[in-house]
């Protein structure tokens, strides 16, 4: 007899919740939308960004909005009305042939718009709509896919669950705003077991950003229910926070600025993966600048190249009931939403220098809530520790970490461990990039052009890293990690591949599906690597130990940016032994090898100075004249050959820099001129059963090396003593070898 009046309350409370609803709520509330009105009444600076940001093509739909909710264009609401409606009956079994199983669909958009235009639309209109919504939200319930970490591809897969999940949202249905969330493929799912270390995106870091509208839109709304325990307040079962997820695409991924010759700065981010990207690269141009890869802060060579994507609607972004592609929100536009978020986290920093061409300051957009310009000097820069990510399975040594790190010279270097990360390109044990002297100074350059792919970008052999017997270098998962970021003078790390039944971790613990399995798989078929870092504001010590259970062929790589200056041009012989050895491919060829071969302590200068005449530059006379670069030392070992060459040539299809496949008819690979910068590889060829090359970096600027002698001073069980001199110089270390678990120590 109570099953009556239950349902009734049931359903009472159900419309209750969705009608007491102040709308709109999820991109702008009542409040904000007022606001906006009396700035664009009063404020010069209002008017001036609309002026600028209502005709940015990719960005229609915010400019519609903003003519819906804050200019009342009767136009703009009649045809955004009309968009709305056209979702209604549309389900998303009908899109399955998208990619992805018709995951790639979404209709975020739509959600924002029934939410806008709530008092536009008839009773008959809401429930069609909210009808709708809630078929989508059913079929995305019954989703039975592995959304685990190397399964997820969020920026492919994410976007019908997340337009989902803004739909339940919309409704203002807590409790099957709560089921969503909570089901497979759901935003409480991401943020326990997805994200690593308590923030890492699981793919190359290029493809973060584009979940994050939705991410962040999300959030938003789930404040303004009175939720905000599932959304921006929710803490994830490692730690994961929306703010930490944020700064993670900001403050964790950075290097320190390199200013650039107009005055502006790029912030070079670690990069990782298949899609290494180049932040200056003209359409056609045959020498991108690739030196400059993906960055946390992009800034201009000219105006016409360089500056931030305020707007991306690519096919990864998603494709709604019309067929078009969404709109995604671009980071300086996810960074105006953060810093209203969490005005003491330091995006503004960051918004500063993304500035335009020519301004003295950041233009804020008319939408999200920042209300002044923002120029470099009038927020302070967040603090920058450095951290290892043994989930996500890399680490950032930073020698300066408070606010002044931004601008320092100080060096800053990022180590891969072996974790298996989407769109993993064989890059175990390797260096992820070194900068120093605001300059990049050690890139792993690709020669495929998009994707990188063959057997030069999937291998050690294009990064910082070694290379046993040409093999391709394999995930092993977690390795032994020692370190000690405490230290006034220097920072240490040092990583081990797993030997049966390791468990030896330093600093977090892993969760259990992430520990070292008894006889985990090797890097290289039975071989036992270990490298240690070792950071100061002068230099990197690096000691990599290769340890094999037969005589192996072993190449130590670093990839200067440059051109070799060699104090003994003599003493260095034309080659083409590496072409044999490293190289054993047939489809790359390499040019202009020199090899040293001495058992001897060597040493080796090279300096970013012009390849092509200064006049056909973008970068200038004043870049390259600095004669910014590094000198490496490295203790002798018998049997050692050091080859100098210059890396191959990116190549692409015919004429077409931006085409990964043959054309049409067929067509051969081109090799692209060789950059302005040049280029310089550096291998270290042994063949031995073990052997361990000890090196140290110097980052070098106006072409003087602060380190003139590196020598080993000592040595005993488990340990080896190093003497670093130079003018204003007199350092000496002690590194731990072998089995002995302890940190280096200054003597």
């Amino acid at each position: 007899m109570y099953k009556l009046p239950l349902l009734f309350v049931a359903v009472f409370s159900l419309f209750s919740s969705i009608f007491a609803i102040e709308r709109p709520f999820i991109l702008w509330t009542q409040a904000d939308i007022a606001a906006m009105k009396q700035r664009m009444q009063e404020d010069p600076v209002m008017k001036e960004s609309w002026a600028r940001y209502a005709g940015e093509r990719r960005a229609k739909p915010y400019a519609q909005f903003f003519k819906v909710a804050v200019l009342e264009d009767a136009k703009a609401i009649q045809a955004e009305k009309k968009y709305l409606l056209g979702i209604v009956g549309k389900h998303p079994k009908q899109f399955e042939k998208l990619e992805h199983g018709g995951r790639h669909f979404t209709c975020y958009l739509d959600v924002i718009r029934y939410d806008l235009l709530y008092d536009h639309l008839s009773p008959e209109e809401r429930e069609q709509v909210e009808k709708t919504f809630r078929k989508h939200i059913a079929y995305q319930l019954t989703d039975t896919k592995d959304y685990s970490r190397v399964a997820w591809l969020p920026n492919m897969q994410w976007p019908r669950p997340m337009s989902a999940q803004l739909m339940a949202v919309a409704l203002g249905d807590e409790a099957l705003i709560r089921e969503i969330l909570h089901a497979n493929g759901g935003f409480i799912p991401y943020m326990n077991d997805y994200l690593a270390d308590g923030r890492f995106y699981f793919e190359e870091f290029g493809k973060q950003r584009v979940m994050l509208t939705e991410m962040m839109l999300l959030c938003k709304g789930l404040e303004q229910l009175g939720l905000n325990e599932l959304g921006f307040g929710y803490t994830g079962t490692g730690g994961a926070t929306m703010r930490k997820h944020m700064l993670s695409t900001a403050v964790d991924q950075a290097f320190p600025a390199v200013p650039l010759p107009n005055g502006t700065l790029h912030i070079p981010r670690i990069t990782m993966g298949d899609a290494k990207g180049s932040a200056f690269k003209e359409k056609g141009s045959l020498r991108p600048l690739k030196m400059f890869q993906h960055g946390v802060v992009r800034g201009y060579i000219s105006p016409e190249l360089g500056g931030e994507q305020l707007v991306s609607n690519y096919n990864m972004n998603g494709r709604d009931h019309r067929g078009q592609k969404l709109p995604k929100l671009g980071y300086p536009w996810l960074y105006e939403l953060a810093h209203t978020q969490w005005p003491d986290a330091g995006f503004d920093f960051f918004l500063a220098h993304m500035r335009e061409f020519g301004q003295d300051s950041y233009l804020p957009t008319p939408y999200f809530g920042v209300s002044k310009r923002i120029a470099p000097g009038e927020s302070n820069p967040p603090p920058a520790p450095s951290y290892v990510a043994p989930e996500r399975g890399f680490a950032m040594l930073r020698a300066e970490e408070s606010p002044e790190y931004w601008n320092s010279p100080a060096p800053a270097v990022a180590l891969q461990f072996s974790q298996l990360y989407v769109h993993y390109v064989a890059d175990s044990f390797s260096l992820l990039g070194y900068v120093a002297k605001n300059r990049p100074i050690y890139v792993n350059r690709p020669i495929s052009s998009g994707y990188n792919g063959g057997s030069y970008d999937f291998n050690v052999r294009s990064h910082c890293g070694v290379v046993v017997d040409g093999l391709q270098a394999q995930p092993v998962g977690p390795v032994e990690i020692l370190h000690d970021f405490d230290q006034e003078e220097f920072r240490y790390i040092r990583i081990d591949t797993p030997k049966a039944g390791s468990t030896t971790y330093s600093g977090q613990e892993l969760r259990s599906s992430d520990q070292p399995k008894t006889g985990a798989k090797k890097v290289y078929p039975g071989t036992d690597l270990s490298r240690q870092l070792l950071l100061t504001d002068h230099y990197m010590i690096d000691v990599f130990a290769v340890e094999s259970d037969r005589e192996r062929m072993m190449h130590w790589l670093v990839h200067p940016l440059g051109s070799a200056k060699f104090a003994e041009p003599d003493a260095w012989q034309e080659s083409e032994e590496l072409q044999q050895t490293l190289f054993n491919v047939p489809e790359i060829d390499i040019k202009a090898a020199r090899v040293l071969s001495s058992d001897a302590d060597w040493s080796l200068l090279t300096l970013q100075d012009a390849a092509i005449p200064i006049e056909e530059t973008r970068l200038g006379a004043e870049w390259y004249e600095r004669k910014v670069g590094v000198k490496l030392f490295m203790l002798g070992e018998p049997g050692s050959k050091v080859f100098a060459y210059e890396p191959p040539l990116e190549y692409v299809f015919g004429k077409s820099e931006r085409s990964r496949r043959a054309p049409r008819g067929g067509g051969e690979y081109q090799p692209l001129l060789t950059p302005e910068y040049g280029g310089v590889s550096i291998a270290v060829q042994r063949k031995a059963k073990a052997s361990t090359f000890v090196a140290l970096h110097v980052p070098v600027d106006q072409g003087q090396s602060p380190v003139e002698q590196f020598r080993k001073i000592g040595e005993g069980d488990g340990y080896i003593d190093l003497h670093i001199q130079g003018p204003d110089l007199d350092d000496r270390f002690r590194i731990f070898l072998g089995e002995t678990r302890k940190v280096a120590e200054r003597l």
